[in-house]
C-alpha cells in the first residue's frame, strides 16, 4: 500500500506541469482568437468607411 501512495505522489509534479502547460496553450489560443477577431473587425470597419466615401457624391 505504501508503494501505491508513493507512486501517486511521484506522478503529481508531472501532472501539475501538464495542467499548467495546457492552461498556457489554451490561454494563448484564446488570445489569438481575440486578436484575429479584433483585426477582422477593424478591417471590415475600414472597408465600410471606404465604400461609403467612394459611394458618396460630392457636389460643388
Amino acid at each position: 500500500m505504501a508503494s501505491l501512495t508513493g507512486l501517486c505522489w511521484t506522478g503529481t509534479p508531472a501532472a501539475d506541469t501538464v495542467v499548467a502547460s495546457l492552461g498556457l496553450v489554451f490561454f494563448t489560443l484564446f488570445l489569438g482568437v481575440l486578436y484575429l477577431r479584433a483585426r477582422r473587425g477593424c478591417r471590415n470597419t475600414a472597408e465600410l468607411i471606404i465604400t461609403q466615401v467612394r459611394g458618396s457624391s460630392i457636389h460643388f
